[in-house]
């Protein structure tokens, strides 16, 4: 009898837990919907959400009189909005947004959303460019890492880079917005580029401080990410080579201070989590790489973004252990081994960082569609929040595909604005 009773208790205890930890788990509602005012042609290029989710910058091409100009631009979450044009301090006549697949991002968002670092990617356009500052108030650039140089990277006429020239690459801003992350690379006497540093650059005025050399034979690129931890005493960045490097390949956490790197996930670990989804992928892009709010994890891309469609996964990855989880999506009747009906193009942590907002492509025949667009209703994905420790789903709504929708990159700001899908959403918890 004792034995039947404590049975039951124990049924009721489970229960009660079950309940409380479903009433945990916030559920939303998405209160207003804009389809972003972004510019024409901006769908060849990649669209970066601020921080608060009220903005996203991009690169703009205009053709005037038979000549292209490119312009960072700046576009709000406002009705009516129109986007605005700045010129950009440095002449690249192929622009700073030659590759959309490229894992190196011309543009990254301080941390309170009043600045742009502006770096390129000097391995598409074969130019050399330096880290700029965009402050947004002032609407005005200023040079970082002058060194006296601006031309092409490669021998023409003759000449190289004089010695001494550096080359920037995946910019990231501290958590105070007082220092930036990057890879840099240096001309050296021999006219070649030196083994890559991660070195970290005072917003302010310039100085740079070294902090260890990228992971590996030291190739200029190799570094595909950076982020920075909420606290500032870690930085996050994944490496890998043109040539696979089983031992230097990977996610790596860096003390901030001292400079010591730590392998988290191993290429081979990431490499056995991207088969888990596509059983015959090749492993072409680690990265990027997401900080938690409350800096116990990570989110990590990775796949293969080559192929029409990429066939790239994020992933959860403990901070401690580096055990990676990929995000939970529901089993479509189309699936197979190497393919998933239902694929994540985009995410963005919850501003408690329990949760993941995602835009997801495909339907789900038991899911109804529900339009949030009422001007468009012709839904292409999902608009999904998913709890990270029980992986339990919540649906928002479905969307068309946006004006500009590249991988990766969402937004959910702390006052529930959120930018993915080229909408901007707001939301509100239930």
């Amino acid at each position: 009898m004792r034995q039947i009773a404590a049975i039951i208790m124990l049924c009721l205890l489970l229960a009660l837990s079950g309940a409380v930890a479903g009433q945990d788990r916030a559920t939303w509602r998405v209160e207003s919907v804009l389809a972003l005012p972004l510019s024409t042609g901006v769908g060849s290029a990649r669209i970066f959400p601020s921080p608060d989710g009220r903005r996203v910058v991009h690169d703009s091409s205009i053709r005037l009189n038979g000549h292209i100009d490119r312009y960072l631009t700046l576009t709000l979450s406002e009705p009516g909005d129109e986007p605005r044009y700045f010129e950009r301090p440095e002449d690249l006549p192929r622009g700073f947004e030659a590759d959309p697949a490229s894992p190196h991002v011309p543009f990254r968002w301080s941390p309170d959303s009043a600045r742009i670092a502006v770096a390129s990617q000097p391995f598409a356009t074969l130019l050399d460019t330096d880290l700029w500052i965009f402050d947004l108030e002032s609407e005005q650039f200023t040079n970082l890492t002058d060194d006296g140089y601006t031309g092409p990277l490669t021998r023409q006429d003759g000449a190289t880079p004089a010695p001494g020239t550096t080359m920037e690459l995946n910019p990231t801003w501290s958590p105070d917005g007082a220092r930036i992350a990057v890879e840099q690379s240096v001309i050296g006497e021999d006219g070649t580029f030196q083994p890559a540093e991660i070195v970290l650059i005072d917003s302010a005025s310039g100085e740079a401080q070294p902090l260890l050399a990228v992971p590996g034979n030291g190739a200029a690129g190799a570094t595909t990410s950076m982020d920075w931890s909420p606290d500032g005493a870690t930085l996050a960045l994944t490496v890998l080579h043109r040539e696979a490097d089983a031992e230097n390949d990977g996610l790596w956490l860096v003390d901030t201070e001292a400079g010591e790197p730590r392998l988290l996930a191993t290429l081979e670990q990431i490499d056995a989590a991207a088969r888990s989804i596509f059983a015959d992928v090749s492993l072409t892009a680690i990265g990027p790489v997401m900080w938690s709010p409350d800096g116990t994890r990570l989110l990590l891309w990775a796949g293969d973004s080559g192929g029409t469609p990429a066939r790239v996964w994020p992933f959860v990855v403990d901070a401690g252990d580096g055990e990676l989880t990929p995000v939970a999506l529901p089993a479509h009747p189309n699936d197979t081994p190497e393919r998933r009906a239902l694929r994540p193009l985009q995410a963005a942590w919850s501003p408690d960082g329990r949760s993941l907002l995602l835009f997801t492509f495909g339907l789900h025949p038991d899911e109804e569609n529900t339009p949030l667009d009422p001007d468009n209703t012709s839904v292409r994905g999902a608009v999904r929040v998913i709890d990270v420790t029980s992986g339990e789903g919540q649906i928002l709504g479905h969307l068309p595909l946006g004006k500009a929708t590249p991988l990766y990159y969402a937004a959910w700001g702390p006052d529930g604005d959120v930018i993915v899908n080229s909408y901007h959403l707001k939301l509100a918890e239930e």
